[in-house]
C-alpha cells in the first residue's frame, strides 16, 4: 500500500505538535513534509512525514508486529533497501527481531537504523540511546 491510499485516500485531520491547530491533510507517495496552516511549522517529528497514528504504532508498540512492518514499509523502507533485503534474503521482521548475520549488521546499525530514525525524527531502531 502507498501512503496516499492510506485512509482509503481521503483527507483527515492531524494536531499541530506546536500550537495544537487542527489541520487537514492528505497524505502523498512523495512524502513532502506538510505544515501547520496556523503557525507553519512541520506537522511530523522527522524527515518524513508519518501520520500520528502510524507513528503511535512504531513509538509506542501499538499494534502487532505486523502494523510495525507496514510502516516501515509504508514510510521508512526505501527501494534501495528493500532491494539490499531481497539480495540478502531477509525481511523487516527478520531485522527487527535480530535473525540476522553478522554480515548484515554493518550495513543494518549504520545505514538502515539511522535512516530510518532520522525519519521518524527519534532514535527507535538500534542500540543505545
Amino acid at each position: 500500500m502507498k501512503p496516499s491510499e492510506l485512509y482509503g485516500g481521503t483527507p483527515f485531520i492531524e494536531e499541530c505538535r506546536h500550537c495544537k491547530a487542527k489541520n487537514r491533510v492528505k497524505l502523498r507517495d512523495d512524502h513532502k513534509m506538510p505544515h501547520c496552516g496556523e503557525c507553519k511549522k512541520p506537522l511530523g517529528l522527522g524527515t518524513v512525514f508519518i501520520p500520528h497514528d502510524e507513528l503511535h504504532v512504531l513509538l509506542d508498540g501499538a499494534g502487532d508486529e505486523g502494523d510495525s512492518v507496514n510502516v516501515i514499509k509504508m514510510f521508512l523502507r526505501t527501494d534501495d533497501q528493500k532491494q539490499w533485503m531481497d539480495d540478502q534474503d531477509v525481511s523487516i521482521e527478520d531485522i527487527l527481531n535480530g535473525r540476522t548475520y553478522e554480515r548484515h549488521m554493518k550495513y543494518i546499525h549504520e545505514e538502515l537504523f539511522p535512516d530510518w530514525n532520522r525519519k521518524v525524527g527519534k532514535k527507535i531502531f538500534g542500540f543505545g540511546g
